[in-house]
């Protein structure tokens, strides 16, 4: 699930995952690393962790710095409509992940989380046509342009790459057709600004991009890489 991803890419088997009640007094454990199985209580209270939420509500990352005891190494909030939900903490570092560089990749690896976290809620709240145009699986332009940002971050960080597929056809049930069965369920077909439609595959590069491209040749499906410029 999601915290091994969370724990590969940060290197750390001290994650805990609480899941915040709506006066945001207690967190719930909701999902942690094996290590921390037999460790960690079942719920904490938020004034023990005082410092920690104090900060994490500004949307910073908490930074143990002064080492007090009982408190995490890190911790990130995760928000909904301005409200916090979850609270992602690593209970403890090694002095190597001691640095700004550590901080960025939590911060971003949090984002992403935000990011599933709230389109599974999404999927569970909204039928799906706030979601998709009527009886497609391409997203509005927003949503497409929000998963994009995400991952130009992880681009960025060396912790993850993408390629930005843009078709010639514009007929979105044509595309939509098409492509059943052609694209795993980590990509995203949407709209970009212009009205094109995009296909972003993420964990892929350049270099494996073939494999799909000829799929999408045997389909005569026209595309072309989006090369980024910012």
């Amino acid at each position: 699930g999601g915290i091994n991803v969370l724990e590969d890419i940060l290197e750390n088997h001290s994650i805990a995952i609480y899941s915040l009640d709506s006066w945001q007094r207690f967190g719930r454990l909701t999902v942690c690393s094996n290590s921390l199985l037999t460790t960690l209580t079942k719920s904490i209270r938020i004034e023990d962790y005082q410092p920690v939420y104090d900060t994490v509500i500004q949307r910073k990352v908490w930074k143990n710095t002064d080492m007090i005891p009982g408190l995490p190494m890190y911790a990130c909030g995760i928000f909904r409509n301005e409200m916090m939900v979850l609270l992602i903490t690593i209970q403890e570092a090694d002095l190597e992940q001691y640095g700004m560089h550590y901080v960025n990749i939590f911060q971003i690896m949090c984002g992403l989380v935000q990011t599933s976290f709230l389109r599974a809620l999404e999927y569970e709240e909204l039928a799906a046509e706030k979601m998709y145009y009527p009886g497609t699986r391409i997203v509005y332009p927003e949503r497409l342009l929000q998963a994009l940002k995400v991952q130009r971050a992880m681009k960025e960080e060396g912790v993850a790459d993408y390629v930005l597929l843009r078709f010639t056809d514009r007929d979105k049930k044509r595309i939509d057709e098409k492509l059943t069965g052609l694209i795993r369920g980590s990509d995203m077909l949407g709209l970009d600004n212009d009205g094109n439609i995009c296909l972003l595959l993420v964990q892929m590069n350049r270099d494996n991009l073939a494999i799909v491209g000829d799929r999408l040749h045997r389909q005569g499906i026209a595309y072309e890489v989006v090369e980024e410029n910012r």
